[in-house]
């Protein structure tokens, strides 16, 4: 699995993790100092140690213990030691949470064989929360990896937010892969990239759920996640609910395949704003590859409450689904999408830019939707529609290649003579 390049975060987000990154003492378990040398408590170890340690994890088959409770808040990194793969083979659940103090959590490493990862904000500091290449084999019944705010309504200080090269298998059950966001405060940031989710039978919800919620602002950014399984309602659901919230959500290099309808607003990616009080959102879907889905990109939402939202639709492939390809509906909106691939959908409720491409894309195969060498999205898309800060296809390969990008989630390395089609390129 390729690094991820972290160039695409904020300044804000960098400073925030440069403050916050926990202090450099080490322990392992279990073969540390009491209480890290129980072999049979893990929890002990890390309500034990002091704020900010590191605990490294020696050892390849964890105990059992069916609910990990920090508390009271503090900042650690609890990973896998340099050798182990760490398992934990019956039902786990980690949980742990922000308060006033700033709280900086590390996750990495790790394998739950069934259970799940919950990060609560519960105060006024930052909370700082990292899950890094973890593998959730069965979720349960709550999301793999979840984090978001406490169900009252004080003050809650901003929650800074990386989940990053997990592996996630969702199955028989009514939960998502990851589920980030229902802040109540300001500032809140997260990136969710380079994850790869198997979803099948997991009713009304998406592998990635992301909220924004009243009264809070809200960016992320959903970045080279690999998507598939059957009979999952969407891929990546963002939304943005309650009242008078700001919510800012880019979706590009995702690959998502296998959607089924359900319930509420399904889709390969579904964006929605059902807010009131002039609650607003921002979309950005760019160089995705949605293809043998229901529906590949829905958008909507409440402009009767008084939501507004703006979205952008460019470089995308957005083929063979059987019911719509993009379903642009419900929504007095502003909507700008031109240069993407639509092909082979049962329909589609848009009003096509005048770079669209109406032809096969010409994957690989139905089960790999890389691109071969004569396929017309090759160096056809707008490389000014790509952030800067996306230099990687979802590969880890150089994103624009040749002179001109290309269309959907992976950039091809074939030498191929360029056709320049647009003359500002």
């Amino acid at each position: 699995m390729k690094k991820l390049n972290l160039k695409y975060f904020s300044l804000m987000f960098t400073l925030l993790m440069l403050v916050n990154l926990p202090s450099m003492a080490l322990v392992n378990w279990p073969s540390g100092p009491a209480p890290c040398n129980i072999i049979n408590d893990l929890e002990s170890c890390i309500n034990g140690v002091a704020d900010g340690e590191t605990i490294e994890v020696r050892g390849h088959i964890l105990p059992s213990q069916s609910n990990i409770a920090v508390s009271p808040a503090k900042s650690f990194t609890l990973r896998a030691a340099d050798g182990f793969n760490p398992v934990f083979p019956s039902f786990t659940s980690l949980n742990f949470s922000g308060s006033d103090e700033d709280i900086t959590v590390v996750i990495e490493g790790l394998t739950l064989e069934t259970g799940n990862f919950r990060a609560v904000q519960g105060g006024q500091g930052t909370f700082d929360v990292t899950f890094r290449n973890n593998v959730v084999e069965d979720s349960s019944f709550r999301p793999a990896i979840e984090v978001s705010s406490g169900n009252a309504s004080p003050p809650y200080g901003p929650v800074i937010v990386l989940v990053e090269g997990n592996n996630i298998n969702i199955e028989d059950e009514v939960v998502s892969g990851i589920s980030i966001g229902s802040f109540l405060g300001t500032g809140n940031l997260a990136v969710i990239a380079n994850n790869r989710i198997t979803a099948s039978n997991t009713g009304q919800e998406a592998a990635i759920s992301v909220y924004g919620s009243s009264h809070s602002s809200f960016f992320v950014d959903v970045i080279d996640n690999e998507i598939s399984g059957q009979n999952f309602n969407s891929g990546i659901s963002l939304r943005l609910n309650g009242t008078g919230g700001f919510l800012t959500a880019r979706a590009i290099n995702n690959v998502i395949s296998g959607q089924s309808n359900i319930a509420g607003r399904p889709a390969g990616i579904a964006l929605s704003n059902n807010s009131s009080g002039f609650g607003h959102a921002n979309f950005e879907v760019i160089n995705n590859t949605l293809a043998f889905n229901k529906i590949g990109i829905s958008y909507g939402g409440r402009d009767d409450l008084g939501a507004t939202s703006n979205a952008t639709f460019f470089n995308n492939i957005i083929a063979f689904n059987s019911q719509s390809g993009i379903n642009l509906n419900d929504f007095d909106a502003t909507v700008n999408n031109d240069f993407n691939l639509v092909f082979g959908n049962a329909s589609n409720n848009y009003t096509a830019g005048t770079n669209d491409i109406e032809q096969d894309p010409l994957f690989v195969s139905g089960t790999n939707l890389r691109l071969q060498s004569l396929s017309p999205a090759l160096n056809s898309g707008l490389n000014s529609a790509v952030p800067d800060y996306i230099v990687t296809d979802i590969d880890g390969e150089m994103r624009i290649h040749q002179e001109v990008v290309d269309m959907g989630a992976y950039e091809s390395s074939v030498a191929i003579d360029v056709i320049f089609k647009h003359g500002f390129e």
